[in-house]
């Protein structure tokens, strides 16, 4: 009697305990850490050149707005930029602009990018000028390294540099051949707003070029 009656127990509380497993949350789906993510960024920087040809000069500086972004989908990457360069003087240097168009992969520790940038002048011969972008990084536990030719908005030729994430933000320091050096910043203002700013100066040959900029980037810390 008793075995029967535990048994009809069994099977009245058996569809209320299927009931409360279906209706009880899916578990949040959990997404790959990588070592970047998408974003977008305004900026505004001064270029300046200067020439040690006969007894040495400052060159025409130039003003350069700019927009950058980053978009992941999983792990496949597309970026891109768009710098204009103009020359706040009527009488200064040419207008131009300069745009770099990537594809990559970011992984959870490394990342690539390869793509081309297009240098534009109006009064060029030819106006327009196409060279390969490309850019590599790869984090370590308490630093990073990355390095990229053409990179940096194709402002940079050729940089090798340290990438340090800090309590405050994130800092880079970079080497740009043959000689000189780059310096970044980056701080977060919000879960989704950061600022950055951006320095370096480097010789070719017998010409000496600079550049600051400052700008607002939404989006992921990097």
């Amino acid at each position: 009697m008793v075995n029967h009656l535990l048994a009809a127990w069994m099977c009245a509380t058996a569809p209320e305990a299927t009931e409360a497993q279906s209706a009880a949350p899916a578990p949040a789906e959990v997404r790959e850490e990588r070592l970047l993510s998408s974003r977008v960024e305004a900026s505004l920087g001064i270029y300046g050149s200067g020439y040690t040809v006969a007894g040495g000069r400052w060159g025409d500086p130039l003003v350069m707005p700019g927009v950058s972004g980053r978009y992941l989908l999983g792990g496949f990457a597309v970026d891109g930029s768009v710098l204009a360069a103009l020359p706040p003087l009527s009488e200064g240097v040419s207008t131009g602009a300069y745009a770099t168009l990537r594809a990559g992969y970011v992984g959870r520790r490394w990342a690539v990018h390869a793509g081309a940038l297009g240098q534009w002048a109006l009064e060029g011969k030819p106006q327009w000028q196409w060279l390969p972008s490309l850019r590599g990084e790869y984090a370590f536990d308490r630093f990073g390294i990355s390095a990229g030719v053409f990179d940096h908005g194709g402002l940079v030729p050729l940089h090798v540099t340290l990438e340090i994430p800090m309590h405050l933000g994130h800092v880079s320091l970079g080497y740009l051949a043959p000689m000189g050096a780059l310096v970044g910043f980056s701080r977060p203002l919000s879960d989704t707003l950061s600022l950055r700013a951006q320095a370096f100066i480097v010789r070719l040959v017998n010409a000496d070029q600079a550049f600051l900029t400052v700008g607002l980037a939404w989006g992921g810390a990097r």
